[in-house]
């Protein structure tokens, strides 16, 4: 098993799919690799509640593309070892993925609700168990993103998968 998480509390960006969009967390299995990541979980929380009144969706995106090509990547943890070694997946934490194609909701995973007058606080959905129902093949890639980036709110979370010979 691997993991890919933002484990420092961290201002996001709205992500809903789009190309070129910033993902709190993403994954590109590169065209050739030979293994599907197979997801098994992701979780999200949030640590600093919003200064202002919101709501946030959360959602787990699939997207097509040959290889993503950003500069700034993240390995992934091999969960065995506790090293950032042996996944063949390319790891991308809070930014844009220029290379990347435009990419679908595949599950919605929770929201969060903040009212500041009312002082409610809603957060569903994490950590959510997928057991392997979304399955990565070479040359694709998923992302973990909210619909809006609340102001002040900072948020933690991670990705799980196992990698499987194709």
């Amino acid at each position: 098993k691997f993991l890919l998480s933002v484990s420092t509390a961290a201002a996001i960006t709205a992500y809903t799919g789009g190309a070129a969009g910033t993902p709190m967390i993403g994954v590109c299995n590169p065209v050739g690799s030979g293994k599907n990541l197979v997801i098994t979980k992701v979780a999200f929380g949030n640590v600093v509640a919003a200064s202002a009144a919101g709501t946030v969706a959360w959602g787990l995106y699939f997207g097509t593309t040959a290889t993503i090509t950003q500069a700034t990547t993240t390995t992934p943890w091999n969960m065995a070892t506790q090293q950032q070694s042996g996944s063949v997946a390319i790891g991308f934490r809070n930014v844009a993925l220029t290379s990347g194609s435009a990419a679908s909701n595949v599950i919605a995973l929770g929201s969060y609700y903040w009212a500041t007058a009312a002082g409610a606080v809603s957060v569903l959905g994490a950590p959510v168990d997928l057991e392997g129902s979304v399955i990565i093949p070479p040359g694709s890639y998923v992302a973990l993103g909210a619909s809006a980036a609340l102001t002040s709110a900072t948020w933690i979370g991670s990705l799980q998968w196992e990698e499987v010979p194709v």
